[in-house]
């Protein structure tokens, strides 16, 4: 009967010890597997632009035709244009599609999509590796990115102006790495993990930057879709 606790008791503690790197383990699947949904989202864009003259899909917010999953959801459904684009595939595995209300996406698009000349941008002089295109957001209905500080970049004043989310929990975005990275997918196809502190509306990942002004007539107009 000791031999027996002795060896319930070292099981029980090597278990312990397992269950950490087990959750780890898991967490950094997770992660991995978000990525590879942003890369395929990535492509799914470059196939929409390339049926729209280069314009990529807006979110709904900038775009009166839906939300970015309605535009690309041929896309990601080469097989089957009519096969529907479920929740669970465009969710980050991260977050359990039994916590998702029916219609939540956890991706958002960035609202600078809205420019025309957008891909042409991404190919030319800017530094595209470093302007976020979509990436991990809270699960909700709407589809556009909100900043750290909760804001999103709205066009349909006139001329860019950073508006404030009401209800917004930019917390939930972070959901790699113990909590502390949120998933980003940048212009030039790449993903990259972005802390709090890099999701600020002044760290220049949001549209071309100080160094390259927003031309206002490019926000303006039915130019997108």
């Amino acid at each position: 009967l000791i031999e027996l606790l002795v060896v319930i008791g070292l099981l029980a503690i090597l278990l312990a010890m397992l269950l950490p790197v087990i959750r780890q383990t898991r967490a950094q699947a997770d992660a991995s597997g978000c990525a590879s949904n942003l890369r395929q989202l990535y492509l799914a864009q470059m196939f929409y632009a390339d049926e729209n003259g280069g314009r990529l899909a807006a979110p709904m917010g900038i775009s009166s035709i839906g939300r970015w999953d309605t535009k690309l959801e041929k896309y990601l459904n080469r097989n089957s244009i009519e096969t529907a684009v479920t929740v669970a595939a465009l969710a980050c595995p991260s977050v359990h599609t039994d916590q998702l209300v029916a219609g939540q996406l956890t991706y958002g698009v960035n609202s600078h999509l809205h420019m025309p000349n957008w891909q042409s941008r991404r190919s030319a002089r800017h530094n595209a590796s470093e302007i976020i295109l979509m990436g991990d957001m809270p699960p909700a209905t709407l589809d556009q990115l909100v900043t750290e500080d909760r804001y999103f970049l709205d066009i349909s004043s006139g001329s860019p102006i950073w508006l404030e989310a009401v209800n917004h929990r930019s917390d939930r975005s972070y959901r790699h790495a113990r909590q502390t990275r949120a998933n980003m997918l940048m212009s030039d196809g790449h993903v990259r993990a972005f802390s709090p502190a890099e999701l600020f509306r002044d760290k220049g990942h949001w549209y071309w930057g100080s160094d390259f002004p927003i031309d206002v007539g490019e926000y303006m107009g039915s130019c997108c879709d």
